[in-house]
Order: C-alpha cells, then sequence, then structure tokens
C-alpha cells in the first residue's frame, strides 16, 4: 500500500493488537493481531511515520519464548521481524529512519541493542539504569548508565565505539538536543549540576542547574527550549537551586532558552509528564489533580508563554500507560509522540466510567471541561510524526 501524507494514532489493544487509525476514528486497520500465545508491546513510529515498530514475543506453553523487533507499514504490510534475545520495552528509531534503539532486559540488567530491521541487532551497552537519547543526526547515543556514568556510543548498528563522556548524577534521562547534551552530573563544587554539555569533550558547555537533590529533563523541544525541574533530596530542607546562577524555585516547572537564557516557571511543583508540540510552541503539561476516587486522577494543562489553562476534564489513565510509560514519562517524551502533527490536538488513552480503557483525542483550544472524543478502545497510543 503505497501512503501520502500520514495521520494516523498507532493503537495498542488490551489483548496486545496493534492497530492504527483515523483522528476521526474511522480507516482502523489492524497491523499485528494479539493473542495465540504472543505478546506485543512498545509500538513506536518512524521519523515521517511511514513505519512502525514494537516488541515482539511469542511461543506457546512449554515452549521457548521466541522475542523480536517487528517493524511493517501502517496497515501492516511489508513486514520484517529482526530476531531479538528477549522482547524490548522501549523502542526509538533513529533520527534518519534507518535503525532503532531498544531497551531490554539482559544479563547485567538493561541492554541497549541497535537494531537494523532485518540485519543484524547489536548490544552496544549493558547495565542498569539505562536512559538514552539519540544524537540529532542519528550517528550517537548519550547514554546515562548504571546512576553515575555518561556514555557516548555509536549509533551505527556495525559500529563498536563506546566513549566514557563524564561523571552522571541521579536517576534521570539525558537528552541530546541541537545545542549540546542536557544531562544532570557531577559539579567541581560537589553539588550536582545540571548542565548542557559538549558531546564531544564532556565538558560543561553552560551550567543550567546547581543543586543537591535531583533534576528531570522532563521534555525538550523542537526548538532552543528544554523544560526542566530540580529540586532537593529532602524536601524538609531549605535548599537553594540555582538556575543559571540565579535563584529559582525548587521543584518547579520551569522553561529554559537555551540560545538566550530566558526563564519562565510554567508550575510551582512538578509534573507527571511534559511534551512540545511539534511547532515548538505549545507545551502540554500533565498533572495530578488533588484526591480523586478509584484510582490516580490527572489534568492536562496547555502552556503558551503565560498562565497554563486546563483544557478538557480530570480523567483516570490506562493501567498499561501508567505502569510501562507514565513512570517514565522523561524518557518516553522523546520517542513517543502525543500531539498531532499539525498542534492543534493531542491523543491518549483513558479508563472511562464503566471501567473500559479508550483512546481518546483532545482539541487543545478547547474551553476547560469540554470532553475529548473516544476513537476506539486501547490502552496506549502514539500520533504519527506526519
Amino acid at each position: 500500500m503505497a501512503f501520502g501524507r500520514v495521520d494516523r494514532i498507532a493503537v495498542l489493544g488490551a489483548a496486545s493488537t496493534i492497530s492504527t487509525i483515523r483522528p476521526d476514528g474511522t480507516g482502523a486497520r489492524v497491523v499485528s493481531p494479539g493473542g495465540g500465545g504472543s505478546s506485543q508491546q512498545q509500538v513506536a513510529w518512524s521519523p515521517g511515520g511511514r513505519r512502525l515498530a514494537w516488541g515482539r514475543t511469542e511461543g506457546r506453553a512449554g515452549d521457548r519464548a521466541r522475542s523480536s523487533l517487528v517493524t511493517a507499514d501502517p496497515d501492516g504490510g511489508d513486514r520484517v521481524a529482526t530476531a531479538l534475545p528477549t522482547m524490548p520495552f522501549y523502542v526509538w528509531w533513529r533520527p534518519d529512519g534507518r535503525a532503532v534503539a531498544c531497551l531490554a532486559n539482559g544479563p547485567q540488567g538493561i541492554d541497549l541493542l541497535l537494531v537494523d530491521p532485518g540485519g543484524r541487532a547489536r548490544v552496544a551497552l549493558r547495565g542498569a539504569p539505562l536512559f538514552v537519547s539519540w544524537s540529532p543526526d542519528g550517528r550517537r547515543v548519550v547514554c546515562h548508565v548504571d546512576d553515575d556514568r555518561l556514555v557516548v556510543v555509536d549509533g551505527e548498528t556495525a559500529g563498536h565505539a563506546e566513549r566514557e563522556l563524564t561523571a552522571a548524577e541521579g536517576f534521570s534521562s539525558p537528552a541530546w538536543v541541537r545545542e549540546g547534551i542536557v544531562a544532570d552530573v557531577a559539579g567541581a563544587d560537589g553539588r550536582r549540576l545540571l548542565a548542557l554539555v559538549d558531546p564531544d569533550t564532556g565538558l560543561v558547555r553552560r551550567p543550567l542547574a546547581r543543586h543537591d537533590g535531583w533534576a528531570r529533563v522532563v521534555a525538550a523541544g523542537p526548538g532552543s527550549r528544554i523544560a526542566l525541574c530540580v529540586g532537593p533530596l529532602d524536601p524538609g530542607r531549605d535548599r537553594r537551586v540555582l538556575i543559571d546562577e540565579g535563584e529559582a524555585i525548587p521543584e518547579a516547572l520551569t522553561v529554559v532558552d537555551l540560545v538566550t537564557g530566558s526563564l519562565d516557571v510554567v508550575l510551582a511543583s512538578p509534573p507527571v509528564a511534559a511534551e512540545w508540540s511539534p511547532d515548538g510552541r505549545r507545551l502540554l503539561v500533565l498533572v495530578a489533580e488533588q484526591g480523586g476516587v478509584g484510582g490516580p486522577r490527572l489534568r492536562w494543562l496547555v502552556w503558551e508563554g503565560a498562565e497554563p489553562r486546563p483544557v478538557g476534564a480530570p480523567f483516570t489513565p490506562t493501567r498499561w500507560w501508567a505502569r510501562t510509560e507514565l513512570a517514565f514519562a522523561d524518557q518516553f517524551a522523546q520517542s513517543r509522540r502525543t500531539w498531532s502533527p499539525d498542534s492543534r490536538s493531542f491523543t491518549y488513552p483513558v479508563r472511562n466510567e464503566d471501567g473500559q480503557d479508550i483512546i481518546v483525542v483532545q482539541t487543545a483550544d478547547v474551553v476547560r471541561e469540554d470532553a475529548p472524543r473516544e476513537i476506539c478502545p486501547g490502552v496506549a497510543c502514539s500520533w504519527s510524526p506526519g
């Protein structure tokens, strides 16, 4: 099947069936059925939206499980499976679409596998925990591994280069942006330092936040702005957080422009997740509501430079989404797309009042309590890049 402009949502169903559907709920296509002793997870769009990739394992009771990374067209055509030791739980296409980075359980905790679909798969790095970010050109991958190491590895499936960049800190995902690598590293004064690091030398190009606790790169946008949070280890103690040598609000969600140095405080507390729109103008922020009956209640906010405004009503996330993606939201914000290609709508999975898991689409310009549009059943989803 030939595809022109792609504007579809990939959906993972409760029985691990993978499908795609138009944003209006029409044109559903099964990409890969679930069941029959198989399990599938972590659907990822390629750049441009021409291919999908996901993890799969199959094997009936008594048989040895066979795991693979599968790629296919959005209608399920031209399917290619690449054998892997274990099923990946995180999948991210290389920016040029030539390879896929996967995280999977391995003998030393977590394996970073670089996969050429239909070709070879290379274990590029092992350790735990392990967070990754592709370079913008796709030639390298930066990894925060074993709590205290920032490592750069060759992004080629046939490559073998690995280089220690600098000492890392904490339990956080790095972000490789045009200006360099944003990561939590060890500062020279004994304090931790969220910094823009030179990807070749490991030297700090620009300190972003000095702190004594934790730091999160919540979202790195298509432009020069990043959203970050920094906080103390002990919330009961009055510890200063310095951003670009100016005192900032501890734990606040802050947007920093890496070119101009401008700062904007978006929220006074850390969000559950956040994601920049494709045009770089809007920051979609997910926050937890106080209270809630029958599980956590979440709410979306949209920030465009002024006060963040609520969009839609509070909702309960699907258990799958909460457990597998929201628990590692900063990592998934780099690879999974919630926004539509035109930056006007977004998609997410909810558990409705009847206990059903469904995929919905919400327009970003609506007033506070406008309900989203239900499009199909599902536990997780991702919008195509274009």
